[in-house]
């Protein structure tokens, strides 16, 4: 896959902060393949920055084992296995299950509403065997089912379980 897909940064935030944003969301999408490498020099290129914002990006994303680096600063797209997602899929449903169970004094009617759209657009979606527009539907339902519950821990730990997989699961 080419890594040219990336937006030069120009905002208020840090070009350090861009380049990680978009680097994470190419990740959580499926921009890369299982097992393939990123330089700093290519992606320095593509998001039209220094080394220096790349190198940091890159070295968060590791640190939240989204990544391995290698000795020379080039980055590797971890392989995921069957026993790693389905850990995961354990993990999130236990916080996620206590994470909605708070929420749902406060769910509206229109959420529920738009809840069972999302749900419809995952299952066609699941025919297509799209497993990363899947995850995508996933994290939309996961924000909007929980975003009534009030617990700014579980809304942090929801969104950041810890579970190394943030590419998979979006923590």
């Amino acid at each position: 896959m080419a890594v040219d897909v990336f937006a030069p940064i120009a905002s208020r935030s840090t070009i350090q902060d861009g380049v990680y944003r978009q680097l994470r969301h190419a990740l959580m999408t499926g921009r890369f393949d299982p097992g393939q490498t990123l330089t700093i020099a290519s992606l320095s290129d593509s998001f039209g920055t220094s080394h220096m914002p790349v190198r940091e990006a890159l070295r968060r994303l590791a640190a939240e084992n989204a990544l391995e680096v290698a000795a020379n600063g080039s980055a590797r797209i971890p392989a995921t296995s069957r026993a790693r997602l389905d850990d995961l899929c354990r993990a999130r449903i236990a916080v996620e299950s206590l994470a909605t169970e708070l929420a749902v004094p406060n769910i509206t009617a229109r959420d529920i509403v738009q809840l069972e759209g999302i749900i419809h657009e995952h299952e066609t979606i699941g025919r297509s065997d799209s497993v990363y527009a899947m995850l995508g539907k996933n994290r939309n339902f996961t924000s909007t089912s929980t975003r009534h519950r009030n617990r700014k821990c579980l809304s942090s730990s929801s969104r950041r379980c810890g579970c190394g997989s943030a590419p998979i699961c979006g923590c």
